[in-house]
């Protein structure tokens, strides 16, 4: 009966004509009869498949969901068949450190979901003990543009936000677009060592059947990541710690009411809010903060950039933009204003025992023509103020090891052995940075277009660096919150500085796309078409407060792993150099570093320090390839 409505046209293709009024059938003919048992099961087969598709039955007809390597950069059109997704997840920390598992969610629109995409997502974390708190993000997507400044720029949509999904409703996330999900564990110094299992639960409407669920598997080793105020890791991680970058974003009452906010966050990544540039010292209050939390390094002051007054300045001063131009000499009155303006804060630092986490920086990037002008600085702040140390950035070699200099920091690229260990013969320090500079594409850098393992690899690099020649034993980097939009015509139209938006996009609200732009004008005046993505920010200025990036999570975690690497020693050092050898020789492969640096965690066992850790497969390692519900291990 379902096919009756079929029989004018079963009778037009066996031949019957109409002759008058109604068609007149012949049912007892067997051509009609095969044309009507034939229709009939096409009809029965079609409705098995539409019943087939409304019941969720296929492999793929719920959303996709997969785990990556947090130093994998997932893009918007990702999907779980890339870069050997895996359908489980296994973590594995010190006592004191933060690990990522990194999901990826995908709705797609096709033949059994016209319209695709997901709504109301939310995330849980379930079956771990309470020591262990993990918290989820939503990973945003940045549009990259090229820019002439480096090689490898621009590429469009790029992974880079960490946007907290703490109190909202759910996300909402458009059909063709992959959304990353940042699930960051932070494990308790009273956590009992051990090996525990949880699981990850994602659930939407509709889309997602009862949840999706990913296992967790997650061992605790019994070491312990040194604290801030334990660790030998210098830190000059330096920006603006003003109101000045923050009122354009937030107003006028923001800052002073707000800052701690973005302090901890930056201590909660072992980055600690530094300021190099400085004309004044910082309020004491600052001070008193970070030692509190243990921060070991505070800058005071540019000794090489202060403003005389007019009256005071002389032919042959310094000017107030660049150290030495024209081999310029440092004046008497130059040097009596460096000394009277440190001299309330290295006395109250005095009173409040902190003079030994202080020092004092210039110089930014000299020639080694300004040597005469760095030893005369930086003397007379040396007989005023014995107890403070002086810093400076210099790319020297051979360098004169007598300068009055406690920290020389070098950029990592330019590190030569002699010139190092002869340097910390003296019983000094060397530190390393990264700016702008190396940027190459066969060296390391955190560019936003760069994979977030490169950020990892730098203290890997700084680790066995430090085993094989004692140095460098800190990082520096000139600023976390340069945030330079364009201002011009000329650099393609004024950016009005807001917070970091998340755009609607086809029907979903509040998606992983933002307006933020991470073009960073920071030569704006001198040569205004040229910028950076991401140079110079590793936060986010978010409605509510800072964002973290991938990238920053990237440097926590390469910071975490040296320590964990300088814990151990020498017998490190066949690991590292698997993974990396030199600022050219390195690869960028996630599941052989975390393989590695379980390997190196498990060589503590060795000297005792732990007393058992579980065996590393490539299965923990991450090595792990699936879609439907089957594990395949990769063998080498």
């Amino acid at each position: 009966s379902s096919v009756l409505w079929l029989e004018p046209y079963i009778a037009a293709l066996v031949g019957h004509q109409q002759t008058t009024g109604p068609v007149a059938f012949s049912r007892n003919s067997m051509m009609f009869l095969a044309a009507r048992v034939a229709l009939s099961a096409y009809v029965l087969i079609l409705l098995s498949f539409l019943l087939s598709i409304a019941g969720n039955v296929w492999p793929g007809s719920l959303a996709d969901l997969c785990v990556l390597p947090a130093s994998w950069p997932v893009r918007p059109d990702s999907t779980c068949a890339d870069a050997g997704a895996t359908t489980s997840a296994s973590l594995a920390a010190q006592r004191g450190e933060t690990e990522v598992v990194q999901l990826l969610l995908r709705k797609d629109a096709d033949l059994d979901d016209f319209s695709g995409g997901l709504r109301n997502v939310r995330v849980t974390v379930s079956g771990l003990p309470p020591s262990i708190t993990c918290a989820v993000n939503q990973v945003g997507y940045v549009d990259t543009k090229r820019t002439p400044r480096y090689p490898g720029s621009g590429g469009g949509w790029r992974p880079d936000p960490l946007i907290s999904i703490a109190g909202r409703d759910g996300l909402q996330i458009p059909p063709g677009m992959n959304q990353g999900l940042w699930v960051a564990c932070d494990v308790g110094r009273n956590s009992v060592p051990g090996d525990y299992q949880g699981s990850i639960i994602v659930t939407c409407d509709q889309k997602c059947g009862p949840g999706l669920s990913v296992p967790l598997k997650f061992q605790v080793w019994q070491t312990t990541l040194p604290m801030l105020d334990e660790s030998a890791i210098g830190t000059a991680w330096s920006s603006d710690w003003s109101e000045r970058p923050y009122t354009p974003y937030y107003g006028d009452a923001y800052w002073n009411a707000s800052k701690h906010d973005w302090y901890d966050l930056l201590l909660s990544k072992r980055t600690p809010p530094d300021s190099l540039y400085l004309s004044k010292p910082r309020p004491i209050e600052d001070y008193e903060y970070l030692a509190a939390r243990g921060v070991r390094h505070f800058g005071l002051l540019d000794v090489s950039q202060l403003h005389l007054p007019e009256h005071q300045k002389k032919p042959g001063h310094l000017g107030t933009h660049s150290a030495c131009p024209g081999h310029a000499v440092f004046t008497d009155e130059y040097l009596n204003l460096v000394v009277t303006t440190l001299k309330p804060t290295v006395t109250a630092l005095r009173a409040r025992n902190l003079i030994s986490r202080a020092y004092v920086y210039g110089f930014d990037e000299s020639p080694p023509e300004c040597e005469s002008s760095i030893r005369r600085v930086f003397q007379t702040i040396k007989e005023a103020y014995p107890d403070l140390r002086a810093a400076a950035t210099l790319n020297w070699s051979p360098m004169p090891s007598d300068l009055p200099i406690d920290i020389w920091i070098v950029r990592y690229d330019k590190f030569s052995v002699p010139d190092a260990k002869a340097w910390v013969a003296r019983g000094k320090q060397q530190w390393h940075y990264h700016c702008i500079e190396p940027n190459s594409l066969g060296v390391l850098n955190t560019f936003t277009e760069r994979p977030p393992i490169q950020a990892r690899l730098l203290f890997w690099l700084a680790a066995m660096n430090q085993l094989k020649h004692g140095a460098p034993s800190g990082w520096l980097y000139y600023q976390m919150t340069k945030w330079k939009p364009c201002k011009s015509q000329r650099c393609g139209g004024t950016v009005t500085p807001t917070v970091l938006h998340q755009k609607d996009v086809a029907g979903a609200v509040g998606t992983a796309y933002t307006d933020f732009p991470p073009a960073n004008f920071i030569w704006q005046g001198q040569f205004d078409g040229i910028f950076a993505n991401g140079t110079g920010q590793f936060l986010f200025p978010c409605p509510g407060g800072p964002c973290s990036s991938i990238r920053l999570e990237s440097i926590r975690d390469g910071l975490e792993d040296w320590e964990l690497i300088r814990q151990v020693g020498e017998e490190a050092i066949p690991y590292i150099q698997e993974v990396v050898k030199s600022p050219t020789d390195w690869i960028a492969d996630p599941w052989l570093l975390e393989k590695n640096r379980r390997s190196i965690a498990m060589l503590l066992e060795r000297k005792g320090a732990v007393s058992s850790l579980a065996p590393i497969t490539r299965h923990d390692a991450g090595f792990v390839v699936a879609h439907s519900h089957q594990s395949i291990l990769v063998e080498d």
